[in-house]
Protein backbone atom coordinates (compact mmCIF):
# COMPACT_ATOMS: atom_id res chain seq x y z
CA UNK A 1 0.00 0.00 0.00
CA UNK A 2 0.97 3.56 -0.57
CA UNK A 3 2.60 5.16 2.73
CA UNK A 4 0.46 8.19 4.42
CA UNK A 5 3.50 10.03 4.71
CA UNK A 6 6.06 10.84 1.95
CA UNK A 7 9.48 10.97 2.67
CA UNK A 8 10.42 14.03 1.09
CA UNK A 9 7.66 16.07 2.86
CA UNK A 10 8.60 18.08 5.84
CA UNK A 11 9.10 16.54 8.85
CA UNK A 12 7.54 17.79 12.19
CA UNK A 13 9.64 16.83 15.54
CA UNK A 14 7.15 14.74 17.54
CA UNK A 15 8.64 12.35 20.85
CA UNK A 16 7.01 9.38 19.41
CA UNK A 17 5.94 9.77 15.94
CA UNK A 18 7.20 7.56 13.18
CA UNK A 19 6.81 7.43 9.47
CA UNK A 20 4.42 5.02 7.99
CA UNK A 21 7.24 1.85 6.16
CA UNK A 22 6.92 2.59 3.07
CA UNK A 23 6.06 -0.17 0.51
CA UNK A 24 5.17 -2.44 3.58
CA UNK A 25 2.80 -4.95 2.57
CA UNK A 26 0.97 -7.16 5.36
CA UNK A 27 -1.20 -9.97 4.60
CA UNK A 28 -4.70 -8.58 5.23
CA UNK A 29 -3.72 -5.28 3.09
CA UNK A 30 -2.57 -7.23 0.45
CA UNK A 31 -6.97 -7.66 -0.73
CA UNK A 32 -8.98 -4.58 0.29
CA UNK A 33 -12.38 -3.65 -0.43
CA UNK A 34 -13.02 -0.93 -2.66
CA UNK A 35 -14.35 2.14 -1.21
CA UNK A 36 -17.68 2.08 -3.47
CA UNK A 37 -18.88 -1.28 -4.59
CA UNK A 38 -17.33 -3.27 -1.46
CA UNK A 39 -15.58 -6.18 -4.09
CA UNK A 40 -12.53 -7.22 -2.92
CA UNK A 41 -9.81 -5.34 -4.80
CA UNK A 42 -6.03 -7.16 -5.15
CA UNK A 43 -3.06 -5.21 -4.61
CA UNK A 44 -2.04 -5.27 -8.03
CA UNK A 45 -5.04 -3.55 -9.70
CA UNK A 46 -5.93 -1.30 -6.54
CA UNK A 47 -6.93 2.34 -7.83
CA UNK A 48 -5.46 4.83 -4.79
CA UNK A 49 -7.48 7.97 -4.02
CA UNK A 50 -4.47 10.86 -5.09
CA UNK A 51 -5.71 12.77 -2.01
CA UNK A 52 -6.08 10.81 1.29
CA UNK A 53 -3.87 8.20 0.18
CA UNK A 54 -5.91 5.66 2.44
CA UNK A 55 -8.50 4.45 0.06
CA UNK A 56 -8.91 2.07 -2.45
CA UNK A 57 -11.15 1.24 -5.52
CA UNK A 58 -11.34 -1.20 -8.71
CA UNK A 59 -11.96 1.17 -10.80
CA UNK A 60 -12.06 5.15 -11.78
CA UNK A 61 -16.00 4.62 -11.99
CA UNK A 62 -16.06 3.62 -8.30
CA UNK A 63 -13.28 6.26 -7.43
CA UNK A 64 -15.90 9.21 -9.39
CA UNK A 65 -19.00 7.69 -7.69
CA UNK A 66 -17.63 7.76 -4.04
CA UNK A 67 -16.46 11.07 -4.48
CA UNK A 68 -19.29 13.14 -3.07
CA UNK A 69 -19.13 11.09 0.01
CA UNK A 70 -15.59 10.87 0.30
CA UNK A 71 -14.25 13.97 -0.33
CA UNK A 72 -14.64 15.95 3.47
CA UNK A 73 -12.55 12.90 4.56
CA UNK A 74 -9.82 13.13 2.00
CA UNK A 75 -9.15 16.80 2.62
CA UNK A 76 -8.64 16.33 6.65
CA UNK A 77 -6.55 13.71 5.53
CA UNK A 78 -5.04 15.18 3.00
CA UNK A 79 -4.20 18.41 4.99
CA UNK A 80 -1.96 16.49 7.31
CA UNK A 81 0.05 14.51 5.14
CA UNK A 82 3.25 16.49 6.29
CA UNK A 83 2.84 15.70 10.28
CA UNK A 84 4.44 13.05 11.36
CA UNK A 85 1.99 9.96 12.65
CA UNK A 86 2.15 7.28 14.84
CA UNK A 87 1.00 3.78 12.73
CA UNK A 88 -1.03 1.39 15.25
CA UNK A 89 -1.84 -2.19 14.49
CA UNK A 90 -5.18 -2.74 15.83
CA UNK A 91 -7.67 -5.24 16.24
CA UNK A 92 -11.47 -5.47 16.60
CA UNK A 93 -13.81 -8.44 15.65
CA UNK A 94 -10.94 -10.42 15.61
CA UNK A 95 -9.76 -8.47 12.28
CA UNK A 96 -5.91 -6.60 12.66
CA UNK A 97 -6.34 -3.35 10.20
CA UNK A 98 -4.06 -0.35 10.65
CA UNK A 99 -4.99 3.88 11.95
CA UNK A 100 -2.71 6.57 11.92
CA UNK A 101 -2.58 9.18 14.61
CA UNK A 102 -1.49 12.33 14.55
CA UNK A 103 -1.87 15.91 15.98
CA UNK A 104 -4.01 18.12 13.79
CA UNK A 105 -2.59 21.35 12.34
CA UNK A 106 -5.29 23.76 14.20
CA UNK A 107 -4.61 22.52 17.99
CA UNK A 108 -1.57 20.19 18.66
CA UNK A 109 -3.63 19.18 21.73
CA UNK A 110 -6.31 17.67 19.63
CA UNK A 111 -5.38 14.38 17.30
CA UNK A 112 -7.10 12.97 14.32
CA UNK A 113 -7.14 9.25 14.12
CA UNK A 114 -7.66 7.92 10.41
CA UNK A 115 -9.02 4.50 10.13
CA UNK A 116 -8.17 2.57 6.78
CA UNK A 117 -11.26 0.42 5.21
CA UNK A 118 -10.35 -2.65 6.41
CA UNK A 119 -11.75 -1.75 9.76
CA UNK A 120 -14.67 -4.09 10.17
CA UNK A 121 -18.33 -2.90 10.45
CA UNK A 122 -17.52 0.61 8.17
CA UNK A 123 -15.50 -1.16 6.04
CA UNK A 124 -14.34 2.76 4.86
CA UNK A 125 -11.58 4.57 5.62
CA UNK A 126 -12.98 6.92 8.54
CA UNK A 127 -11.92 9.86 11.12
CA UNK A 128 -11.48 9.80 14.60
CA UNK A 129 -11.02 13.21 16.40
CA UNK A 130 -10.32 14.05 20.48
CA UNK A 131 -8.81 16.28 22.42
CA UNK A 132 -7.30 16.27 26.04
CA UNK A 133 -10.48 15.00 28.21
CA UNK A 134 -13.11 14.98 25.46
CA UNK A 135 -15.00 12.92 24.28
CA UNK A 136 -15.08 11.37 20.59
CA UNK A 137 -15.90 12.76 17.47
CA UNK A 138 -16.38 10.22 14.58
CA UNK A 139 -16.65 11.34 10.74
CA UNK A 140 -17.55 8.80 8.15
CA UNK A 141 -18.84 8.74 4.38
CA UNK A 142 -22.54 8.30 4.25
CA UNK A 143 -23.92 4.64 4.15
CA UNK A 144 -27.08 3.53 2.62
CA UNK A 145 -27.28 0.80 6.19
CA UNK A 146 -25.09 2.38 8.44
CA UNK A 147 -23.85 -0.29 11.33
CA UNK A 148 -25.88 -0.27 14.60
CA UNK A 149 -24.52 2.75 17.24
CA UNK A 150 -23.26 -0.23 19.59
CA UNK A 151 -21.60 -1.78 17.47
CA UNK A 152 -19.79 1.38 15.93
CA UNK A 153 -18.94 2.35 19.91
CA UNK A 154 -17.68 -1.29 20.32
CA UNK A 155 -15.33 -0.76 16.77
CA UNK A 156 -14.07 2.96 18.35
CA UNK A 157 -13.50 1.93 21.65
CA UNK A 158 -11.07 -1.27 20.49
CA UNK A 159 -9.54 1.32 18.44
CA UNK A 160 -8.91 3.84 20.78
CA UNK A 161 -7.80 1.05 23.32
CA UNK A 162 -5.10 -0.03 21.00
CA UNK A 163 -3.84 3.68 20.17
CA UNK A 164 -3.71 4.00 24.17
CA UNK A 165 -1.32 1.31 24.48
CA UNK A 166 0.60 2.54 21.74
CA UNK A 167 1.21 5.89 22.44
CA UNK A 168 1.98 4.65 26.03
CA UNK A 169 4.71 2.66 24.90
CA UNK A 170 6.01 5.71 22.73
CA UNK A 171 5.65 7.98 25.10
CA UNK A 172 3.16 10.20 23.46
CA UNK A 173 1.27 11.44 25.80
CA UNK A 174 -0.98 14.05 24.95
CA UNK A 175 -1.93 11.15 22.06
CA UNK A 176 -2.64 8.99 25.46
CA UNK A 177 -4.88 11.75 27.08
CA UNK A 178 -6.60 12.36 23.93
CA UNK A 179 -7.79 8.29 24.01
CA UNK A 180 -8.89 8.27 27.86
CA UNK A 181 -11.77 10.42 27.26
CA UNK A 182 -13.25 8.06 24.73
CA UNK A 183 -12.49 5.42 27.16
CA UNK A 184 -13.69 7.26 29.97
CA UNK A 185 -17.03 7.80 28.01
CA UNK A 186 -17.89 4.38 26.85
CA UNK A 187 -17.04 2.45 29.83
CA UNK A 188 -18.90 4.80 32.20
CA UNK A 189 -21.41 3.99 30.07
CA UNK A 190 -21.32 0.48 30.08
CA UNK A 191 -20.54 0.58 33.94
CA UNK A 192 -17.19 -1.06 33.52
CA UNK A 193 -15.10 0.92 36.30
CA UNK A 194 -12.74 -1.68 36.37
CA UNK A 195 -11.72 -1.46 32.97
CA UNK A 196 -11.41 2.57 33.41
CA UNK A 197 -9.17 2.20 36.83
CA UNK A 198 -7.18 -0.10 35.13
CA UNK A 199 -6.62 2.42 32.38
CA UNK A 200 -6.22 5.19 34.62
CA UNK A 201 -3.57 3.65 36.65
CA UNK A 202 -1.35 2.54 33.92
CA UNK A 203 -1.47 6.17 32.86
CA UNK A 204 -0.36 7.34 36.36
CA UNK A 205 2.31 4.84 36.99
CA UNK A 206 4.05 5.46 33.31
CA UNK A 207 3.26 8.92 32.75
CA UNK A 208 3.97 10.23 36.21
CA UNK A 209 6.84 8.26 37.28
CA UNK A 210 8.51 8.71 34.40
CA UNK A 211 7.71 11.18 32.19
CA UNK A 212 5.83 13.79 33.87
CA UNK A 213 9.09 16.43 34.44
CA UNK A 214 9.72 15.97 30.68
CA UNK A 215 6.82 17.94 29.66
CA UNK A 216 8.07 21.61 29.44
CA UNK A 217 4.45 23.91 29.33
CA UNK A 218 3.79 23.88 32.66
CA UNK A 219 -0.06 24.86 31.47
CA UNK A 220 -0.20 21.61 29.50
CA UNK A 221 1.85 19.44 32.17
CA UNK A 222 -1.00 20.63 34.53
CA UNK A 223 -3.54 19.11 31.73
CA UNK A 224 -2.04 16.14 31.47
CA UNK A 225 -1.50 15.40 35.51
CA UNK A 226 -4.80 16.88 37.41
CA UNK A 227 -7.39 16.43 35.84
CA UNK A 228 -6.36 12.61 34.88
CA UNK A 229 -5.73 12.34 38.89
CA UNK A 230 -9.21 13.52 39.93
CA UNK A 231 -10.99 11.21 37.23
CA UNK A 232 -9.26 8.36 38.82
CA UNK A 233 -10.02 9.03 42.20
CA UNK A 234 -14.15 9.71 41.02
CA UNK A 235 -13.45 6.04 39.31
CA UNK A 236 -12.39 4.47 42.62
CA UNK A 237 -15.64 6.74 44.21
CA UNK A 238 -17.73 5.07 41.35
CA UNK A 239 -16.57 1.37 41.87
CA UNK A 240 -17.55 2.01 46.21
CA UNK A 241 -20.98 2.74 45.30
CA UNK A 242 -21.15 -0.46 42.91
CA UNK A 243 -19.70 -2.47 45.42
CA UNK A 244 -21.35 -0.52 48.71
CA UNK A 245 -23.60 -3.86 49.84
CA UNK A 246 -19.58 -5.59 50.88
CA UNK A 247 -18.02 -3.22 53.55
CA UNK A 248 -15.12 -4.49 52.79
CA UNK A 249 -14.49 -3.85 49.48
CA UNK A 250 -16.42 -0.69 49.81
CA UNK A 251 -13.30 0.23 52.35
CA UNK A 252 -10.94 -1.09 49.66
CA UNK A 253 -11.89 1.11 46.94
CA UNK A 254 -12.74 4.28 48.84
CA UNK A 255 -9.44 3.62 50.17
CA UNK A 256 -7.69 3.34 47.30
CA UNK A 257 -9.34 6.88 46.37
CA UNK A 258 -8.06 8.18 49.35
CA UNK A 259 -4.64 7.14 48.97
CA UNK A 260 -4.72 9.11 44.87
CA UNK A 261 -6.58 12.04 46.67
CA UNK A 262 -3.52 12.47 48.86
CA UNK A 263 -1.00 11.82 46.15
CA UNK A 264 -3.00 14.59 44.25
CA UNK A 265 -3.07 16.92 47.08
CA UNK A 266 0.75 16.70 47.56
CA UNK A 267 1.41 17.35 44.03
CA UNK A 268 -0.89 20.28 44.11
CA UNK A 269 1.21 21.44 47.21
CA UNK A 270 4.60 20.56 46.46
CA UNK A 271 4.45 22.04 42.51
CA UNK A 272 5.17 25.52 41.47
CA UNK A 273 2.76 26.73 38.89
CA UNK A 274 3.05 29.38 36.60
CA UNK A 275 0.67 32.66 36.99
CA UNK A 276 -1.55 31.02 34.53
CA UNK A 277 -2.82 27.85 36.52
CA UNK A 278 -1.78 28.95 39.54
CA UNK A 279 -5.19 30.15 40.56
CA UNK A 280 -7.17 27.37 39.47
CA UNK A 281 -4.37 25.05 41.37
CA UNK A 282 -5.66 26.73 45.11
CA UNK A 283 -9.05 26.01 43.56
CA UNK A 284 -8.38 22.59 43.06
CA UNK A 285 -6.18 21.87 45.89
CA UNK A 286 -9.47 22.92 48.08
CA UNK A 287 -11.70 20.74 46.15
CA UNK A 288 -9.33 17.80 46.93
CA UNK A 289 -9.26 18.56 50.78
CA UNK A 290 -13.18 18.59 50.98
CA UNK A 291 -13.50 15.20 49.28
CA UNK A 292 -10.51 13.67 51.52
CA UNK A 293 -12.46 15.10 55.05
CA UNK A 294 -15.37 13.30 53.37
CA UNK A 295 -13.93 10.01 52.67
CA UNK A 296 -12.42 9.71 55.98
CA UNK A 297 -15.98 10.45 57.41
CA UNK A 298 -17.28 7.66 54.59
CA UNK A 299 -14.53 5.38 56.03
CA UNK A 300 -15.17 5.90 59.92
CA UNK A 301 -18.80 5.16 59.27
CA UNK A 302 -18.25 1.77 57.03
CA UNK A 303 -15.33 1.10 60.57
CA UNK A 304 -15.46 -2.73 62.26
CA UNK A 305 -11.83 -2.31 63.99
CA UNK A 306 -12.84 -0.11 66.02
CA UNK A 307 -10.87 3.06 63.80
CA UNK A 308 -13.99 5.36 63.59
CA UNK A 309 -12.22 7.86 65.85
CA UNK A 310 -9.10 8.00 64.63
CA UNK A 311 -10.58 8.25 60.89
CA UNK A 312 -13.10 11.59 62.36
CA UNK A 313 -10.01 13.27 63.92
CA UNK A 314 -7.97 12.70 60.53
CA UNK A 315 -11.10 14.34 58.68
CA UNK A 316 -10.78 17.60 61.48
CA UNK A 317 -7.19 17.60 60.86
CA UNK A 318 -8.00 18.09 56.70
CA UNK A 319 -10.75 20.50 57.48
CA UNK A 320 -8.53 22.42 60.24
CA UNK A 321 -5.97 23.17 57.40
CA UNK A 322 -9.00 24.05 54.86
CA UNK A 323 -10.36 26.67 56.77
CA UNK A 324 -6.84 28.05 57.69
CA UNK A 325 -5.89 28.21 54.14
CA UNK A 326 -9.20 29.13 52.89
CA UNK A 327 -11.69 30.80 55.92
CA UNK A 328 -14.66 30.59 54.02
CA UNK A 329 -17.95 30.11 55.48
CA UNK A 330 -19.12 27.08 53.76
CA UNK A 331 -15.67 25.45 54.93
CA UNK A 332 -16.40 26.57 58.14
CA UNK A 333 -19.77 24.73 58.23
CA UNK A 334 -18.20 21.48 56.88
CA UNK A 335 -16.54 21.73 60.12
CA UNK A 336 -19.36 22.40 61.93
CA UNK A 337 -21.18 19.68 60.29
CA UNK A 338 -17.86 17.47 61.14
CA UNK A 339 -18.03 17.72 64.92
CA UNK A 340 -21.92 17.28 65.34
CA UNK A 341 -21.08 13.73 64.08
CA UNK A 342 -18.65 13.35 66.28
CA UNK A 343 -19.37 11.59 69.96
CA UNK A 344 -21.52 13.50 71.76
CA UNK A 345 -18.95 15.58 74.00
CA UNK A 346 -19.37 19.03 75.29
CA UNK A 347 -15.73 19.80 74.04
CA UNK A 348 -17.25 18.84 70.30
CA UNK A 349 -19.81 20.91 70.92
CA UNK A 350 -18.39 23.92 72.05
CA UNK A 351 -15.47 23.52 68.76
CA UNK A 352 -19.23 23.31 66.47
CA UNK A 353 -20.66 26.35 67.77
CA UNK A 354 -17.42 28.13 67.27
CA UNK A 355 -17.45 27.11 64.09
CA UNK A 356 -20.79 27.87 63.48
CA UNK A 357 -20.17 31.09 64.55
CA UNK A 358 -17.51 31.92 62.73
CA UNK A 359 -19.29 31.61 59.65
CA UNK A 360 -21.74 33.59 60.53
CA UNK A 361 -18.87 36.06 60.91
CA UNK A 362 -17.73 35.47 57.77
CA UNK A 363 -21.36 35.96 56.08
CA UNK A 364 -21.77 39.17 57.97
CA UNK A 365 -18.71 40.44 57.45
CA UNK A 366 -19.30 39.75 53.35
CA UNK A 367 -22.51 41.47 53.08
CA UNK A 368 -21.17 44.36 55.14
CA UNK A 369 -18.42 44.87 52.59
CA UNK A 370 -20.91 44.33 50.00
CA UNK A 371 -23.18 46.81 51.30
CA UNK A 372 -19.82 49.49 51.09
CA UNK A 373 -18.98 48.93 48.01
CA UNK A 374 -22.73 49.49 46.62
CA UNK A 375 -22.73 52.64 48.77
CA UNK A 376 -19.13 54.15 47.38
CA UNK A 377 -20.31 52.90 43.99
CA UNK A 378 -23.80 54.99 44.49
CA UNK A 379 -21.50 57.64 46.23
CA UNK A 380 -19.40 58.21 43.20
CA UNK A 381 -22.21 57.91 40.85
CA UNK A 382 -23.93 60.90 42.19
CA UNK A 383 -20.61 63.39 42.56
CA UNK A 384 -20.25 62.55 38.97
CA UNK A 385 -24.10 63.52 38.03
CA UNK A 386 -23.75 66.87 40.17
CA UNK A 387 -20.71 67.79 38.54
CA UNK A 388 -22.00 66.84 35.07
CA UNK A 389 -25.01 69.23 35.86
CA UNK A 390 -22.98 72.09 37.05
CA UNK A 391 -24.30 75.26 35.14
CA UNK A 392 -23.47 78.93 34.78
CA UNK A 393 -25.59 82.08 33.46
CA UNK A 394 -24.70 82.69 29.74
CA UNK A 395 -26.91 85.79 28.59
CA UNK A 396 -29.60 83.52 29.15
CA UNK A 397 -28.91 80.30 28.45
CA UNK A 398 -27.02 77.61 30.35
CA UNK A 399 -24.37 75.97 29.36
CA UNK A 400 -22.29 72.52 31.32
CA UNK A 401 -19.42 73.75 33.16
CA UNK A 402 -16.22 71.61 31.60
CA UNK A 403 -14.12 70.05 34.43
CA UNK A 404 -10.54 68.56 34.54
Amino acid sequence: PISVLSSSLPKRSLNGMTDSPAGSTSSEERASPCGYCRCEVPVSSKIVCGGCKTSFYCSGECLNSDWQGHQPICDAVAAHHSVKKLTVRAVASGMPFTVHACPTTEAPTRYMIIVTQRAPIIRKTFLLFSTIHGSCEYTYPPMESPPPDAAVHQLIQDIYTSVYEASLDKGVWVLAACCLGPLRSYRCKDGDFKALIADYKRYHAVFLSQACQQVCETVLKYELVVPFMETLCECFESRALQVQEDPKAFVAEVTQAKNYYLSLLVYLQETAFCKEVASRAAHDRQEVMKKVSVIYQHLAAKDKEGKALTYLERSEAVLLRLTSEHPTPMNYNLLGLLYDCLPHNPVYQNKAELARKKAAELIHSSIDQRCGEDDEARSQSTSQRDVGSARVPNGGEATRVETI
